[in-house]
């Protein structure tokens, strides 16, 4: 699968960040956030990636092409389904649905981050 990149991106080098911590794992319709893009853009190390969807069903092939790709599920809460493979981590969230990642931000309480 392919993840769609607007070859006009001038943030090619945070983007292979991203890839290399995701270990290119890349569901299609899947929209990365969460800290990783934090900590991508301030140097930190990224922890986990943090993978969201628009609906079940490319949740679900997301899941199924995570054991393809020889991803271990290590948890799954009603929140997120979480997968390794060597040092890399994965979370494809389940608690809800964006149709995009304005949907997702409006949705997440940052005070719980406080």
């Amino acid at each position: 699968m392919e993840m769609h990149i607007s070859p006009a991106t001038k943030h090619r080098a945070e983007l292979a960040k991203i890839m290399a911590a995701a270990d290119s794992f890349q569901p299609e319709r899947g929209i990365i956030a969460g800290g990783a893009l934090t900590s991508a853009f301030t140097g930190r190390e990224i922890n986990d990636i943090d993978i969201y969807f628009g609906c079940v069903g490319d949740f679900q092939l997301a899941v199924q092409d995570a054991y393809d790709e020889g991803w271990w599920c290590v948890s799954a809460t009603d929140r997120a389904v979480t997968f390794i493979r060597g040092p890399r981590v994965i979370q494809l969230m389940c608690f809800g649905f964006f149709a995009s990642p304005a949907e997702i931000f409006d949705a997440f309480d940052f005070t719980a981050c406080m």
